[in-house]
Formats: structure tokens, sequence, C-alpha cells
């Protein structure tokens, strides 16, 4: 939608469009970048507190992403009519508690009116310019870490088939309402220069966007890759949402699983995430010792681009 604007040169630009990365970046100063980012979900979750939380944790993702420390906010608030007023009050209670976790300071918003709640946050934040993680950062030999489990959106489905378990929905909330500050303060520490959040494009969908910006090939482990409770017994049952679907034909050609990846597996990489981990590219001599600071998941590597086009393949082993 946005190939049409002009791309305007500005040496304060220090990260754009161009990239599809987390946020915007532009130089403060010398030393600092202002990141710019926003992010608008839907309810995941029934209660109006928790989904008040996830939703500023899934937006405050995309400064934690790019090695940065989140600042302020403002509110995006769509409200349909039939809404209860009643319900409001605790989802930005619990919104407010978790930007002020987060270090951000909720300093306004815009509310309007819609057929579907909506709820969301434009954030601003600091990051060292010299340690700013992109996606255009990563490096044959990388190692992939996701630090978080895949399978928000399977699970969000399931809930609306009315098959979600208690057990379930305490695992996706407890996930979801995780920020991803220490896993960002850890990266930046070990001089990690590629980073993304998976979220709605799927972790296909965003590996592609490392492997674009990096001009690489991204290599998936089907066989490594972590699950929430009871994802997999889900998609092996045909439940899954319907961006699964678009996000496969979105990706085409460029996201190549091998013959012998289950099914299963290639949905989960297509699966939509809401307030999902970081995706991590890691010199090698660092990766063992990151993944076990953080409890993260080594769920492939980068190669050389072998083909016209940066790939993100899949195969059942590395």
């Amino acid at each position: 939608m946005l190939g049409s604007l002009p791309r305007r040169t500005d040496k304060r630009i220090l990260v754009d469009m161009n990239t599809v990365d987390d946020a915007g970046a532009v130089r403060l100063d010398r030393e600092r970048g202002l990141l710019h980012t926003i992010d608008v979900i839907t309810p995941i979750v029934d209660d109006p507190e928790t989904f008040g939380r996830v939703a500023a944790a899934n937006a405050v993702s995309d400064i934690f992403a790019m090695g940065g420390t989140p600042m302020s906010a403002v509110t995006l608030l769509a409200v349909p009519k039939n809404l209860p007023p009643r319900a409001l009050g605790p989802m930005m209670t619990g919104a407010e508690e978790l930007l002020h976790r987060a270090g951000a300071l909720l300093i306004g918003g815009h509310t309007v009116k819609d057929s579907e709640l909506k709820l969301g946050f434009a954030v601003t934040g600091l990051v060292p310019a010299k340690k700013m993680t992109t996606v255009a950062g990563a490096r044959p030999k990388d190692v992939l870490l996701l630090t978080k489990p895949l399978g928000t959106g399977v699970l969000y489905q399931a809930m609306k088939n009315g098959l979600r378990t208690a057990k379930q929905t305490r695992a996706l909330v407890a996930s979801m309402t995780t920020l991803n500050d220490v896993a960002s303060a850890a990266m930046v520490e070990a001089r990690v220069r590629c980073a993304t959040d998976v979220t709605g494009f799927g972790l296909a969908g965003h590996a592609l966007n490392v492997a674009r910006a990096s001009n690489v090939d991204v290599m998936l482990d089907a066989s490594a890759l972590p699950t929430l409770p009871g994802v997999l017994e889900y998609l092996a049952a045909g439940v899954e949402v319907g961006p699964t679907e678009t996000n496969l034909r979105g990706y085409g050609r460029q996201f190549a699983p091998a013959k012998t990846v289950p099914r299963a597996a290639v949905r989960l990489a297509a699966d939509p995430q809401t307030s999902g981990g970081l995706l991590m590219a890691v010199a090698p001599r660092r990766a063992d010792e990151l993944a076990a600071e953080l409890g993260a998941a080594i769920i492939g590597e980068i190669r050389p681009c072998r083909g016209q086009r940066p790939t993100v393949r899949m195969e059942a082993r590395l």
C-alpha cells in the first residue's frame, strides 16, 4: 500500500519502511535514535483487563525488538456501540499497568466508533544508535533463536470453537503478557545485530523480512519450533485462523518447506502471533550461552542466498 509513496532521503532517518523493520528510527542526537511504532489488535481473550495488557505488550514489543527502551505511548481505541462501558475501565487499567512495567508513560490517545473492538498504541522509544538491532543485520552462519513458543493464533481459534482448555488459556495469557524487555537487554549485551518480533505475519513471514533485508537464506528446523500447549494437536485437527492461509499465499515461493516437513509445522510457521517472542540471528560463538540465559529455542540458521531471491527454507531436521 505504501509502494507509491515517494522515497525521501534525509540524514536524520536511521530506519524507515524500506526494510520492513519493527519500528521507524530517526536520529535524535549523535548517540541516540528515536523509535516510532504503532500496533492495533482485536480481542484474543475474553477478560477486558487481560486484553488491555496483551494489547500493550504487543505494541511495546516493537521497541524491544530493535534494542530500544519504551518511553511513551498514546492509545488508539475503537469502540463498538454494543460494548458495555464498564469494560473500558478494566481494559485501560490493564494496559496502563503493563505500559508502566515496560517503562512507557501513557500520555493520551484517541477514540473512534467502529463495528469491532480494537485497542492499540503508538509507542516511542530511545535506542543507542550503534547498538540498534534491525532485520538487515543477519550474516551467514548466524544461529536463529526464538524466545517465545508459537501458536497464539491457533489457540485463539480454539477458543472461538469452544475447545481451548483453562490450562491452555493460562499458558497463552502468560506468554502474551510477558514483556520482551529481558530478552532485548540480553541481546544488546551480547552484541546481536539482527532481531525482529514475531507477530501477525507469522514466524516464516518475519524470517522472510530478515532474509530479504539481509540478502540471505533463512533455514528453519521444523522439529525445533517451540509451541504452546495443545497447538500441535489442534493443527492436526485442522484448527487454525484464516490469516494463516493468507500468510502462506503472501510468502509465495520464497517460503520453501521440504516435502518431508509435516503439514502442521508448515501451518505453525504461518500462524499469526499476538505479542510473540523475539527472533534473533546470533553469532555462533554466543548462541548457546544466550539461548540458555533466555530459555530460548534454537530453531535454525542463516545461510548464503543460493537463488535469485532470498528464501525461507524449512527442513524436518537440520
